[in-house]
């Protein structure tokens, strides 16, 4: 019984965090950032072997979070299994599918990353941010070009994440 407690509150709260992206994303695409922007230095392809635009059934062990009706967009939950982006280590993954096409990646990192690292790795990889958003005590750091998008959002009570996603895919299946 408390296991399935724990499995509740561990969905809803990834379902929440999801969620919070989705929005965040959809910021994106109201026209809030410029998407007018120089290229990303070495954009974001995907991750785990997935490129953008791959479908769901690429997926291995995953949990299910919300099958897109509509064409909205599937939420598939993987565990990092030793993953890393950046030599961070990752503790779960979600994936973002827009009609079962891969648009966003949620990376959460493992609880020992210092927020500090993660910063100045996406700032050494990608250059210095295009938009600085600080809310409740946290700051997400945000770099944009007309096709792709990285989101860090960093907290002092959570762990760091890290969003990768494609502009160009995501408007075009949002059409």
């Amino acid at each position: 019984m408390k296991c399935q407690n724990v499995k509740r509150m561990a969905v809803v709260f990834l379902a929440a965090i999801a969620f919070c992206a989705t929005a965040l994303c959809g910021g994106l695409y109201a026209g809030e950032i410029s998407l007018d922007l120089p290229p990303l230095n070495e954009g974001p392809e995907g991750f785990a072997g997935l490129k953008w635009g791959d479908p769901a059934d690429k997926l291995d062990d995953y949990i299910m979070l919300n099958e897109g009706e509509s064409g909205g967009s599937e939420l598939y939950i993987v565990h990092g299994d030793g993953r890393t982006w950046e030599g961070f280590a990752v503790d779960e993954i979600g994936f973002s599918f827009r009609r079962n096409q891969l648009v966003m990646v949620r990376l959460s990192l493992a609880g020992s990353v210092k927020s500090d690292d993660v910063r100045e790795r996406a700032v050494k990889k990608y250059a210095e941010p295009s938009l600085e958003n600080q809310r409740g005590g946290g700051v997400s750091y945000v770099w944009n070009d007309n096709d792709l998008g990285v989101i860090i959002t960093l907290h002092p009570s959570k762990r760091p994440e890290v969003f990768l996603m494609n502009h160009t895919l995501a408007r075009a299946l949002s059409m």
